[in-house]
């Protein structure tokens, strides 16, 4: 029983140690992508996938016009 009692006292200080521990370490702050000479680098993020769509979409109607023209022949 007193082996017990010894190993929970020691686990409190193990645990606080480890509690200090983790306030110690920070977490870095992400740096902002940079190129090497310090400038900051473009959005180049495109709309290609809605001009897919849009392609797509214009695709989709030709097909549907010209098998309404072929079926009304």
């Amino acid at each position: 029983m007193k082996e017990t009692g010894n190993d929970i006292k020691q686990s409190t200080e193990v645990i606080s140690k480890v509690i200090e521990i983790k306030k110690e370490k920070e977490k870095p702050t992400k740096p902002e992508h940079k190129t090497e000479k310090g400038g900051v680098l473009p959005k180049t993020a495109g709309n290609y996938l809605f001009g897919a769509l849009i392609g797509l979409v214009l695709m989709g109607i030709a097909f549907g016009l010209i098998r309404k023209a072929r079926l009304t022949n």
